[in-house]
């Protein structure tokens, strides 16, 4: 929670119209460390330094925690909320209506759900990366 309301002061204090530093780079990674596959990190930083992108773009995705993905199956799992919390809502109604495939779904689900919530991510990054 401490990260997030920094990144949050950063961008408010130091919002810029134009290519983010690599400290302020770094300072993003640091905020959002779990929301992307770790051994994708090099290969995010090296994007957003190469790309023009500014602090302003990056606050505006709402990149998911999979901590929170994970806990959403554990205790709603069989009604989708794991899946509604990442933006899979298809997913997330199908689940729903079987009840997270009769339970089966949900404990699949206890062992992807933090890879697809990181990929998610990775997802809404490469959309704004790729404007």
């Amino acid at each position: 929670m401490t990260n997030i309301i920094l990144l949050y002061l950063l961008i408010l204090l130091n919002y810029k119209s134009y290519k983010m530093t690599e400290q302020e780079i770094n300072t993003f990674l640091l905020t959002t460390q779990g929301c992307f596959p770790a051994d994708q990190v090099s290969t995010i930083k090296n994007q957003l330094l190469q790309s023009s992108i500014t602090a302003g773009d990056l606050a505006v995705i709402p990149f998911k925690k999979p901590v929170i993905a994970l806990v959403l199956d554990l205790f709603a799992g069989g009604l989708g909320a794991d899946e509604f919390y990442i933006g899979n809502m298809s997913k997330g109604i199908v689940k729903f209506i079987t009840c997270g495939g009769l339970g089966i779904w949900s404990i699949i689900n206890l062992f992807t759900i933090m890879g697809a919530t990181r990929q998610k991510n990775i997802q809404a990054l490469n959309q704004i990366l790729n404007k």
